[in-house]
């Protein structure tokens, strides 16, 4: 017959094997666009890790106006709506989807420079419900903007990122990164939820109520004997 105490440890360890099993971790992606090339206005994607990102609305290639390059020598741009030659013709909006929720996310943004009609360019943020959660205005050639927003413990998941560009010249992203959980699958084929780790929590506190009550119905025998 086997001892209480090695029923115990080897109860805790299949159970830890199970829980460990399909736990949700923090994945980061990152591109600074220089792996792809999009000529006209076309729906493309990209991947890293085990995320990926859809940009729907704008070009990504060598334009030659250094001005629109963050780093490297491409970068995600859209025109303002109408036709634009070779490029196609624009709606005057970008927008980025994902294979996952971010939790975070992060890009640089800045218009080009044309003088005799100004490009300006915003930027919005939107959540699982279709809210704005996070807007900026007024964004110019000047400089770079840095656009970087975190949800909150609590806050609805992001869904998009709408970027809009009016006036006479393109508006450009570059560099962006976003990170998002991302949950592993189970033996079983099964995928854990999205919970950033609420599901290993609830049977690591199962688990330690059944090996108690196991523990404390084998004390009740041994008193009885």
């Amino acid at each position: 017959m086997n001892h209480p105490v090695h029923v115990l440890t080897r109860l805790y360890l299949i159970l830890l094997l199970f829980t460990a099993s399909g736990q949700a971790s923090a994945v980061e992606f990152s591109t600074d666009f220089e792996s792809i090339s999009v000529t006209s206005v076309a729906d493309f994607s990209i991947s890293d890790s085990d995320l990926s990102a859809t940009f729907s609305g704008g070009t990504n290639f060598t334009i030659g106006n250094g001005s629109l390059y963050h780093s490297g020598t491409k970068s995600w741009m859209i025109d303002p709506a109408g036709d634009n030659g070779s490029r196609g013709t624009s709606t005057g909006v970008g927008t980025i989807t994902f294979s996952e929720s971010p939790t975070e996310i992060e890009f640089y943004i800045r218009t080009q420079n044309v003088p005799s009609n100004p490009a300006i360019a915003s930027v919005e943020i939107v959540d699982s419900s279709n809210g704005v959660v996070h807007q900026v205005n007024d964004i110019g050639s000047a400089d770079w903007t840095n656009i970087r927003y975190e949800v909150v413990d609590g806050a609805a998941a992001i869904r998009s990122v709408e970027v809009n560009v009016t006036g006479g010249g393109m508006v450009a992203i570059d560099d962006l990164d976003f990170s998002a959980i991302v949950t592993s699958t189970t033996d079983d084929g099964n995928s854990t939820a999205n919970s950033g780790g609420g599901t290993l929590n609830g049977w690591m506190l199962f688990a330690w109520l059944l090996i108690t009550g196991i523990s404390t119905a084998f004390k009740r025998a041994r008193i009885k004997n």
